[in-house]
């Protein structure tokens, strides 16, 4: 039994005939429930609650600053370039949609995860599915964007370094100098993700702008865009730092030396996750979409 099913809240008068291949049903690919899923439309039931629900915020968009028509601007989100009808040819295509439709199916359940558990308020679970995303796509991801290119010598060459050519060892080296191959010299690669703490006190935001300050490296933070105790801004390349630390220094309550996330210096946990989790999975999102778009550019269906 599958754990989540998923349907419309477009009306299907609304698709144009070649907007069909992203109508919500049961033979819907993953990949594009994971599109219409992060882009805030999509109708979820949780099987073993049964509950139902709306997926309806645009995690590329968490501040609801983009007034495009939905179709117009997933296009724009993936691809800007193709034209509107080529581009969702592509997901016409059996093919195209059937590539790496296990680990795409996997995602698309953390993800659904992600987005029970934030509509619940439970907000620390949420995170936990924050970082098994990370997880589902730190390895992945890597493997699929050096499988897209024509150049074996320089996919190589960037599988070298992806795994050696970072001091930091482990997932999160790995993962670094993949982001930094695929965002450079792209808008992204100079790109901040804010953190806002809203609180009643700036002594409670305090609380919360230094616990997530302490237990992450400098070079995680833009401080030149943060805004103490109101915002925290990150650099985009390094954000899955803050992802994996916070998870270590949180769950992880180790008497190792490491300076850990105390429950009493956190006030209410809770709370505290519920300021961080929207920026993380814009964060991811926005990953998600590059390896999109980089799948279209380097097609050959």
């Amino acid at each position: 039994m599958k754990p989540f099913e998923h349907y419309d809240v477009i009306n299907q008068s609304e698709f144009l005939d070649y907007q069909k291949s992203f109508e919500i049903n049961e033979h819907t690919s993953p990949i594009i429930i994971i599109i219409r899923g992060i882009t805030g439309s999509l109708k979820i039931k949780q099987i073993f609650s049964d509950i139902e629900y709306v997926q309806n915020i645009d995690y590329l968009d968490i501040n609801d600053e983009n007034r495009q028509p939905y179709f117009e601007k997933i296009k724009e989100y993936i691809t800007p370039e193709l034209p509107e009808v080529e581009f969702f040819n592509y997901y016409s295509n059996t093919k195209f949609n059937r590539k790496n439709f296990k680990f795409y199916s996997r995602l698309c359940t953390e993800l659904d995860n992600f987005y029970y558990f934030q509509n619940k308020e439970s907000y620390i679970t949420a995170f936990v599915y924050i970082y098994r995303i990370l997880e589902t796509i730190s390895y992945s991801f890597p493997l699929i964007y050096a499988s897209k290119t024509d150049d074996f010598i320089g996919s190589y060459e960037n599988f070298k370094s992806w795994i050696s050519g970072n001091k930091e060892k482990g997932e999160r080296g790995f993962f670094k100098t993949f982001i930094e191959t695929i965002v450079k010299n792209d808008p992204l690669e100079e790109h901040t993700i804010d953190i806002n703490i809203v609180a009643e006190s700036d002594e409670i935001k305090s609380y919360f702008f230094n616990a997530i300050k302490r237990v992450c490296p400098e070079e995680v933070f833009n401080l030149e865009h943060t805004n103490e105790p109101n915002k925290l801004s990150i650099n985009f390349v390094e954000f899955h730092s803050l992802i994996i630390n916070i998870r270590n220094r949180f769950f992880h309550l180790l008497n190792s030396g490491q300076q850990n996330l105390q429950s009493d210096e956190l006030l209410d946990s809770e709370y505290f996750f519920s300021l961080i989790n929207k920026s993380c999975m814009n964060w991811l999102s926005l990953v998600i979409f590059e390896i999109l778009s980089i799948t279209i550019e380097n097609d050959e269906c």
